[in-house]
């Protein structure tokens, strides 16, 4: 089924997602993530992932929570936090 939907540039979507099963869905290779790479090569995405070890939505939610809140120092060489919030708008999973 998802070889068809992308085949033919759509989407699947199922009818109800629990909270939990959209955090555990890793970010960078999301069913919903846009086709556009662009993001996912930048150095900022390379910091999230080698430094933050971030791999699944709740975690890149929790990194930009841990943000806001000054719990985590933010990255000020590659801003991290603003690719982290553009690739969960991407995902519309806010």
């Amino acid at each position: 089924m998802l070889k068809a939907a992308k085949k033919y540039n759509t989407r699947v979507q199922e009818r109800k997602t629990d909270s939990h099963l959209k955090g555990n869905m890793i970010i960078w290779h999301h069913t919903y993530g846009a086709k556009n790479n662009y993001n996912m090569n930048k150095l900022a995405s390379k910091c999230l992932i080698n430094n933050y070890k971030i791999k699944t939505v709740g975690e890149m939610k929790d990194y930009i929570e841990k943000c806001r809140q000054g719990t985590i120092q933010q990255c000020k060489k590659y801003n991290c936090q603003k690719l982290a919030e553009k690739l969960l708008k991407n995902l519309e999973i806010n």
